[in-house]
């Protein structure tokens, strides 16, 4: 799996769909959805600039920013989404996490009472994700750690390696 960070150079002034939002701004489930998919795809996988143009996005009813993902709508190209849980469930994670053809994205609650988006490649000693952290693409052997960045996983994603349609 490749770290990506939305505040590369590469892409993190680049307007998420239709949105006057950037992926520096709001692109951590881009970042992490791109770094899952480059686990299957390394040289070929989907970065998050294209992304932001090709995957499609809608505005929710607290937000009339179409930044948000539409998760069914999308066409990924080397992945497909398989569920999203606004739950934290540790064992569903982890058995997904060890999965190879699998790949999770954690959504976490920040110190400052936001939400961000990280993608899990591992699982660690303590029971806990090894992730990437999508700001920075650092990684975060205890993501939630007390005194940590982040407070508390709130809820996941997983998606699931495309089948190769020509076998």
């Amino acid at each position: 799996m490749i770290r990506l960070s939305q505040n590369s150079p590469k892409w993190k002034n680049v307007l998420i769909g239709d949105s006057k939002t950037t992926i520096g701004e709001a692109g951590c489930l881009i970042s992490s959805l791109c770094a899952i998919e480059s686990k299957w795809a390394q040289y070929f996988h989907t970065k998050p600039d294209e992304a932001a143009k090709a995957w499609k996005f809608v505005s929710v009813p607290d937000d009339p920013e179409p930044k948000y993902l539409n998760w069914i709508s999308t066409d990924f190209k080397g992945m497909e989404f398989v569920k999203r849980v606004r739950k934290y469930e540790p064992e569903e994670v982890e058995r997904h996490c060890k999965d190879e053809d699998y790949g999770v994205a954690v959504q976490v609650q920040t110190q400052g009472g936001g939400v961000h988006w990280m993608a899990c490649w591992g699982w660690g000693t303590m029971r806990k994700p090894v992730c990437y952290d999508s700001w920075d693409g650092g990684i975060l052997w205890n993501p939630w750690r007390r005194n940590g960045k982040y407070k508390r996983p709130l809820g996941y994603a997983i998606m699931k390696r495309k089948e190769d349609k020509k076998k």
